[in-house]
């Protein structure tokens, strides 16, 4: 997340994007990158009870249960 932040920034802002959810590895790393985004638009950080998404996908994990965890989560206003 580090390396990318202002690209990602920039993108938000040259399509208009208005919502954000970013889906962190779920280690220190991962957390504190995606904490660290600042971005133009309301924002919300997602953990999978997994390492990551791709692991959570591999272990059956839907996209239903993913709009449950986006769905509980706790947006943030840009700084």
């Amino acid at each position: 997340c580090n390396a990318c932040g202002a690209m990602l920034a920039a993108f938000c802002e040259l399509n208009g994007v208005r919502e954000a959810v970013v889906l962190a590895d779920n280690d220190k790393p991962g957390i504190s990158g995606a904490v660290s985004l600042q971005l133009p638009c309301p924002s919300v950080v997602v953990l999978t009870p997994t390492k990551d998404v791709r692991e959570f996908v591999r272990l059956g994990g839907t996209k239903a249960q993913l709009e449950n965890l986006i769905a509980g989560a706790i947006w943030s206003q840009p700084k």
